[in-house]
């Protein structure tokens, strides 16, 4: 192999590596700051689709109940709920009161779907609105979260970063001689 393939190979293997690295630095950022999540279904179609990567801004239960009597759009809400073990993504139908005019909580209904969730979404279980999504950049953080992803970068971290090393012996190896 020639010096100039070993340089590109070089060159290719640090820009490999350092935009896996940005990635899994950004999708950690976003998965564990709990402001970025991605949407699984396609309940939320046309406005939210199926693997676009969603950002919210937390909200109080007053600005949701606000925006939701003020406005035609109505929010877009991620909550938990005790039917999953992952966070459901849906807009607010309707909001409901107790008997003492407090809100109780709000039931939800995906745009793409007939009818409105069974499930009444309580306050402390809004975990904030969507304020934006980018189209498919949760495909991506979908598969880094399965098994099968989680298997696959870390083995092509490991093969980069060895190659890497590699690489930066043989060039350390042939600057000596």
């Amino acid at each position: 192999m020639t010096g100039e393939a070993k340089k590109f190979l070089e060159r290719l293997f640090n820009a490999v590596l350092t935009v896996l690295i940005l990635f899994y630095v950004v999708w950690l950022a976003l998965a564990y700051s709990g402001v970025g999540y991605y949407v699984p279904s396609e309940s939320m179609k046309p406005v939210l689709m199926p693997g676009d990567l969603i950002v919210i801004k937390p909200v109080t239960v007053s600005q949701l109940v606000q925006q939701f009597e003020a406005g035609e759009e109505k929010p877009i809400i991620v909550f938990n709920n005790p039917y999953s073990d992952k966070p459901w993504v849906h807009r607010i139908y309707r909001v409901v009161y107790d008997e003492e005019g407090n809100v109780a909580g709000f039931q939800t209904k995906g745009d793409n779907n007939q009818q409105p969730d069974s499930y009444l979404v309580k306050p402390e279980d809004v975990r904030g609105e969507v304020v934006f999504r980018i189209p498919l950049l949760g495909y991506p953080i979908m598969f880094v979260k399965s098994e099968e992803g989680k298997i696959f970068v870390g083995l092509l971290l490991v093969i980069l970063i060895l190659s890497n090393l590699g690489f930066w012996a043989a060039s350390k190896g042939k600057s000596k001689v």
